[in-house]
């Protein structure tokens, strides 16, 4: 009798366990379907007050299934926050920058996917999203040796999305490798004029319609080549857009924000 519990007990734990892990699934699903309408809502003030608890939400679940959707969208939320609401509050963008960073790193390690020739699917997202998160943090932690580390990684991860799918989230990966040439010393690999090309590049075709790309160019840019004409044309450009593309209303109004701000910093700039 006594084995006969035992038994039973254990089919109810691993059934109780299966159970939860579909459920966690098909939460994860419906995040990752739901993430189209965060993206076309520009109403920052809104998406600012809802977004955390989704992300604590997804912290949870993760606890019982590291589902790779779930993963994608922990990524982007975390990091995509921290780049859009916390620019003045270091200490939680970079709490929330590394929550992204970690739990796309533990995937992409566990599953080897810099190891892979080929990067396919919600692993391509997670490793975009995971150099994204890590090329921002770089950015913003400038005067931090151990962000730096990060330096190194970012050029690497973004190389090999750019050999598999150049033109991946608008023409995203040019601004990130633009950065990095912008960025990086001559003596170990900068090119400002490599940079420029880039960012070109990134705000061209479909890449134009994606003002975080133009955002990025302004502020990072004509400040390293003294071209204020530049930074002028830009900004502009950014402040004057008219969004014919309701699917990234989110990151363009992000995009003229941070513009605006960055317009009001001119004087210190130049």
């Amino acid at each position: 009798m006594k084995r006969a519990i035992s038994v039973i007990s254990i089919t109810l734990f691993f059934a109780s366990c299966s159970v939860n892990h579909i459920a966690v699934k098909k939460t994860a699903e419906i995040i990752d379907n739901g993430t189209p309408e965060i993206f076309s809502d520009s109403n920052l003030k809104y998406i600012k007050a809802s977004l955390p608890a989704n992300l604590k939400l997804m912290e949870i679940l993760y606890q019982t299934d590291k589902d790779p959707k779930l993963v994608k969208n922990m990524a982007m939320g975390f990091c995509g926050y921290a780049f859009a609401f916390l620019d003045d509050d270091k200490d939680n963008r970079n709490d929330f920058y590394i929550r992204g960073i970690r739990y796309s790193d533990d995937y992409i390690n566990s599953k080897k996917l810099m190891e892979k020739k080929d990067v396919k699917g919600t692993d391509f997202d997670i490793l975009f999203w995971n150099t994204f998160c890590k090329s921002s943090y770089l950015d913003m932690n400038r005067d931090d040796l151990a962000a730096l580390n990060y330096l190194g990684e970012v050029e690497t991860q973004s190389e090999k999305l750019f050999e598999i799918n150049p033109n991946y989230f608008y023409k995203s990966l040019y601004t990130i490798l633009g950065s990095i040439y912008a960025s990086k010393p001559k003596m170990i690999g900068g090119d400002i004029d490599k940079a420029k090309k880039y960012f070109d590049e990134a705000v061209s075709g479909t890449g134009s319609k994606l003002l975080i790309n133009r955002y990025i160019y302004a502020r990072i840019y004509p400040q390293l080549a003294d071209d204020e004409a530049l930074f002028d044309k830009i900004v502009d450009e950014i402040l004057n857009y008219k969004n014919d593309d309701e699917s990234i209303a989110f990151f363009n109004e992000v995009a003229k924000e941070k513009t605006a701000k960055l317009k009001e910093m001119k004087n210190e700039i130049f």
